[in-house]
């Protein structure tokens, strides 16, 4: 099934516009990604941005704004990436939108996401 809003779109043959399972599934699909625009579209009214998500990572992790965005690995600057990358998923954030922001995949961004939740637990990373 190709969604509707993608129809008539340049690259709608390609897989990230498709919705592959049964009705239930494909409609839990739609539904969370109604969700999930409605959070972004509260955002930019709001003039929330993967900046302040960037800027708030950086104070909470002591760890300067440019060195999250340098891509390392297994240092503190690699681990404040993580701590984002969960932040922004958690926000509501596209996993294409976070990983083009940072310059990396978006398996990439999924990955790192999943690592800083634990980081951010293990660290007792508060975001109120």
């Amino acid at each position: 099934m190709v969604r509707t809003s993608n129809a008539g779109k340049r690259g709608k043959d390609s897989s990230e516009c498709w919705v592959i399972g049964d009705a239930a599934f494909q409609k839990s699909v739609f539904e969370k990604d109604i969700n999930n625009r409605l959070t972004l579209a509260r955002y930019r009214r709001e003039g929330i941005s993967l900046k302040d998500v960037l800027k708030a990572t950086a104070r909470k992790t002591d760890v300067e704004e440019k060195l999250i965005l340098h891509k390392s690995k297994r240092t503190p600057h690699a681990e404040a990436r993580m701590v984002f990358c969960f932040r922004a998923r958690e926000l509501g954030f596209p996993t294409r939108e976070t990983g083009n922001f940072l310059g990396i995949q978006q398996a990439a961004v999924s990955n790192a996401a999943r690592k800083g939740a634990v980081l951010a637990q293990k660290r007792k990373i508060s975001w109120e």
